[in-house]
């Protein structure tokens, strides 16, 4: 029973997402006290906007009371029958996760909570209340990508390492096949600069959430950790597979039928399905294998039905052909390059310069028109980007998680998708880039990163609307004459910085400049805004300024909007190009693509380990400089044993999966005991003993002492990287006086069998450290030696 409401201070709903058991439950409550009448059990799950503002009201009031007249709003609320709600507030936006199955903590409430605030920023940057009205889309679409993402994100958390502890897990790949997709990344970012986008700064290979392959040109911002997690979940929500390991192995060998003395051998999927690539990845791979899942098999006679989050702003590239039944054929031998089970000392990062993979930053997100799509409804047993039961939502009104109804032209299975997102970087907190994102493979994603026109000014923009933020919210230039007269004429100079290029602009960004101006400039306003910044802290705004403020706030937030979020066209020769870089890079990766989809799925086996660490089960070491984990992988089968006792029937869980969930408990323990100050934790639970360590090391790898102990009186926001800067504040309190960059921190946990000692644990710490720092091609120091 879940629900994450978003709502204004006159409680209209920004967003909603909740379940059929939620629904249910709100509406009953609804008619208790006569809020609704007599609903029917087909409408029992459809959850009204005005209904939920209705009940939620109270809660909704007493918190903005709590936040504007007492400064300290309720953090969490848990009611007797179990119900757990926790809030955070950002701008005028109300956030409530509600929980009340006990099948989410407050902690893990709190995460979510700060994981829809990071990418409603990424996809919207500054302009938060976008989620709720947009002069560029519709609500439904809206919420209909934040409902997937959110989803994206859930199920990644509960099964990935990467956001687990929210940091990086690349691909271990040899010299060979590094080599050619540094060739890909190459070709694209150069043919993406020459169809006109000369601001393309990064290209990514994904497989599957697991980053392939990261090139960089020269001199430009580097991409940090927490915007390229973001844009994990971006394409993992657009580009979705659920293919398993299983998959790759479902041929069914028999003898030629062509002939009686033919002894050549012939494979079949094990189940038929239709051809697995468009007519475009037709072109790239003739001799290539077809196969499908051993458990599933995809309806023929059911249609793709792709539900673009904004259908009038995206792009897609399509193929129109029909599909055709596969035939078998004869198997072709797959070069299989050698498996990396240990951390490669082979460069991960191709780019046309030396660097590391340290303060990563990464662009913002938006989707453009649709060029192509008359294809006819077609089977596919690959990528259909479509909103599954939890993403559709009747437009405008309320909630159902069922799928709505198909209509009977279905737009073909896109291959390609633009997105306008705001990366971070140290000169801006939203700076607006657009991601080219090309599905090469089922899995295989190829992203390509570029600035957006008049990026400069979205700096000037964003501190604009932050001075202004923080008047209204009576935080700063109080007391003093001099402290108001400069921020006035802070605020005064950014503005005249913005005057030139924006009445240069075209469409409606010079008229809602002239209206920032005319306000801005009026001898009243700044009267009695000067004399209002004179007055102590605790004196109430003036409606009249209040209302002033307000007015260029909105300003302000249309500018940024027709400025970044207004939707681009596609240009013909940005389609010939992006066409053109799918078919190369699939024509240099199709011989790859089975090796890569396992390693995304078995990239460390812990097998590579077990003789120097007997006793040892698992480990997950994270490199705080460069925000990348290394894990071993889990080998979980896809399904569960089914056992019949009579009239009773039992399902018997994988052993790895009972393994998997114990490693995710102790690791959100151990966070939190981090979170609480502690860096060093053992603990027993079950046959297993679990360890937690966290150090600060050098460039060298010499270990540091903290020239401060943490003080756990001042709280710390959740270990990560995606939705908070913890590490960031974790360095700043033990080293204050430490040159930024020059001290870095590691995380390393492991789970051992319950017969080991406390001293053998440390030992397995020592050598396992230094064994992963030297087979990334780190040096070693005795200190590192001796940890």
């Amino acid at each position: 029973m879940k629900g994450f409401i978003v709502a204004n201070r006159i409680n209209d709903i920004y967003f909603m997402d909740v379940d059929d058991e939620f629904a249910i439950h709100v509406n009953k409550q609804a008619k208790e006290q006569g809020l609704i009448n007599e609903i029917s059990d087909d409408e029992a799950n459809i959850l009204e906007a005005n209904v939920v503002m209705q009940l939620f009201s109270p809660i909704f009031m007493s918190q903005w009371f709590m936040i504007d007249q007492r400064k300290n709003p309720c953090k969490s609320i848990t009611c007797e029958n179990g119900f757990v709600f926790v809030f955070q507030h950002v701008e005028d936006l109300l956030i409530v996760s509600i929980n009340g199955d006990g099948s989410e903590t407050e902690e893990y409430l709190t995460r979510k909570t700060n994981m829809f605030v990071r990418m409603v920023e990424f996809l919207f940057g500054p302009v938060t209340d976008e989620i709720g009205y947009s002069k560029f889309s519709k609500k439904a679409n809206r919420w209909n990508l934040l409902k997937g993402i959110m989803k994206t994100w859930n199920q990644l958390s509960l099964e990935e390492h990467a956001f687990l502890v929210e940091a990086i897990e690349r691909v271990h790949i040899n010299m060979i096949v590094n080599e050619r997709c540094v060739d890909v990344l190459d070709h694209a970012v150069n043919k993406l600069q020459n169809a006109g986008e000369k601001n393309t700064y990064h290209g990514l290979l994904f497989v599957n959430s697991k980053l392939l392959t990261l090139y960089s040109g020269r001199n430009v911002p580097e991409l940090r950790p927490s915007d390229t997690l973001a844009i994990i979940l971006l394409i993992k929500h657009l580009f979705p597979t659920n293919e398993k390991l299983e998959d790759l192995f479902s041929f069914s060998y028999r003898k030629s039928e062509q002939g009686s003395s033919s002894t050549k051998m012939e494979y079949q999927p094990s189940s038929p399905v239709s051809d697995r690539y468009d007519s475009a990845q037709d072109d790239i791979e003739d001799d290539d294998e077809k196969y499908a899942s051993a458990l599933e098999s995809p309806n023929p006679e059911k249609g793709s039905d792709s539900d673009n989050p904004f259908p009038e702003m995206s792009i897609s590239l399509t193929d129109e052909k029909r599909s055709t039944p596969i035939e078998s054929k004869t198997p072709t031998r797959t070069p299989t390059p050698e498996v990396l089970h240990k951390t490669s000392s082979l460069p991960l990062f191709g780019r046309r310069r030396s660097r590391t993979f340290e303060g990563e930053k990464v662009p913002g997100v938006n989707v453009a028109k649709q060029i192509v799509g008359s294809g006819r409804a077609r089977s596919r047993s690959w990528v259909e980007p479509t909103y599954d039961d939890s993403r559709a939502t009747p437009p405008e009104v309320g909630t159902k998680n069922v799928t709505p109804p198909v209509p009977e032209e279905v737009e073909s299975i896109p291959f390609y998708m633009s997105h306008i997102v705001f990366l971070q970087n140290e000169l801006c907190s939203h700076c607006p880039h657009q991601l080219h994102c090309i599905q090469v493979f089922p899995g295989i994603t190829l992203v390509l990163v570029s600035e957006m026109p008049r990026a400069s000014l979205a700096n000037t923009l964003c501190q604009v609307l932050y001075l202004l933020k923080q008047v209204v919210l009576g935080k700063t230039g109080h007391g003093h004459w001099a402290q108001g007269q400069n921020m006035y004429d802070t605020v005064n100079t950014l503005i005249s910085k913005l005057s030139a290029p924006l009445k240069r602009a075209k469409g409606n960004v010079p008229a809602i400049f002239n209206d920032v101006l005319k306000k801005w400039d009026d001898p009243s306003f700044k009267s009695h805004l000067l004399n209002f910044l004179e007055q102590p802290r605790d004196k109430e705004i003036p409606p009249s300024i209040e209302r002033s403020l307000t007015y260029l706030l909105k300003k302000m937030k249309d500018l940024f909007l027709f400025l970044y979020l207004l939707p681009r066209p596609l240009t013909p020769q940005l389609e010939r190009m992006v066409t053109q870089i799918r078919e190369r890079a699939g024509q240099k990766l199709k011989d790859f693509k089975d090796y890569l989809c396992v390693k995304a799925q078995r990239n460390i086996t812990m097998t590579s380990y077990i003789e120097q660490f007997p006793g040892l089960v698992h480990f997950i070491y994270i490199d705080r400089r460069t925000n990348q984990v290394t894990a071993p992988s889990f080998n979980i089968t896809s399904g569960e044993t089914t056992l019949e006792t009579g009239e009773t029937t039992m399902k018997e869980m994988d052993a790895t999966r009972l393994l998997k969930d114990k490693v995710w408990k102790m690791m959100e323990f151990m966070q939190l005991k981090l979170k609480n100050g502690t860096t060093c934790v053992a603990a027993r639970e079950g046959d297993y003993y679990f360890s937690y360590f966290l150090w600060f090391g050098d460039s060298l790898g010499n270990i540091i002492t903290p020239q401060q102990p943490l003080q756990v009186s001042i709280p710390l926001s959740s270990p990560g990287v995606l939705t908070s800067n913890f590490y960031s504040t974790l360095l700043r309190r033990c080293f204050p006086n430490m040159v930024p960059g020059s001290i870095a921190c590691f995380e390393l946990m492991m789970m051992h069998v319950g017969l080991v000692s406390l001293s053998y644990i440390t030992e397995n710490r020592t050598r396992l450290t230094a064994l992963l720092r030297s087979s990334s091609g780190e040096s070693v120091s005795p200190m590192t030696l001796a940890l």
